[in-house]
């Protein structure tokens, strides 16, 4: 007899509450499209610059506890101006280096723990950043001609923490913040009427951390 009011307990609860509505704590939905609008603190010459910028974000969730995703941001193009660390009596630097990243592109994990409503994750994410414009010369170079602008990719990698709200089963709104860390590398720079006609220009400085905050929305499917 204690089955017949089982079972109408569970057939009530099967009409009142849709089957989205029991599922959707469990297992998110596997896949996440969002925007994200990004703050990166940079320290070009020991000043600190906030540049902003734009990007898109794609997740795939094969559980509830962690996720694959791939990331791309587009930040405003900053042109620092910072002058050769060395004597500033030479004369004829063709063009200073260090400028802020024109695009990071990141692809990593999140894992975390999530409930009907908030999600908390840590992420470690690899990457590449590509700088521009940076002025290099051909080795060797002893004039002008020999020197342009250039796209430079170098290895970008980025750890930190994501705390996500659920607004419903579909939208969701994304805070992220940590630390980017970015390698620029080295170039060629050259001086003229110095008697060096070019030097390798390596600042192991600008392979530095950088605080971020990240803040998005995005839709699962």
């Amino acid at each position: 007899m204690a089955r017949i009011p089982l079972f109408f307990a569970c057939l009530i609860i099967s009409v009142l509450v849709p089957p989205s509505e029991i599922t959707a704590q469990d297992k998110p939905d596997t896949f996440e499209l969002g925007g994200l609008f990004s703050l990166l603190l940079d320290k070009p010459a020991d000043r600190n610059v906030l540049i902003p910028g734009i990007g898109a974000r794609f997740t795939f969730n094969p559980s509830k506890y962690v996720a694959l995703e791939t990331e791309s941001t587009f930040y405003q193009e900053k042109d620092f101006g910072r002058p050769y660390p060395g004597d500033l009596a030479l004369t004829g630097l063709v063009k200073v280096n260090y400028n802020g990243p024109q695009l990071v592109s990141l692809f990593g994990v999140k894992t975390g723990v999530r409930s009907g409503k908030i999600g908390i994750f840590a992420k470690a994410r690899p990457g590449f950043a590509v700088f521009y414009p940076v002025y290099d010369c051909l080795s060797g170079a002893t004039n002008v001609s020999q020197c342009a602008a250039i796209r430079k990719k170098e290895f970008a990698m980025d750890f930190g923490g994501v705390l996500e709200g659920y607004l419903s089963n579909r939208i969701l709104v994304r805070l992220d913040a940590g630390d980017t860390y970015l390698r620029f590398g080295s170039t060629n720079m050259l001086y003229a009427g110095s008697g060096v006609p070019w030097i390798h220009y390596p600042y192991p400085a600008n392979n530095r951390h950088r605080l971020h905050v990240n803040m998005g929305i995005g839709v699962r499917f």
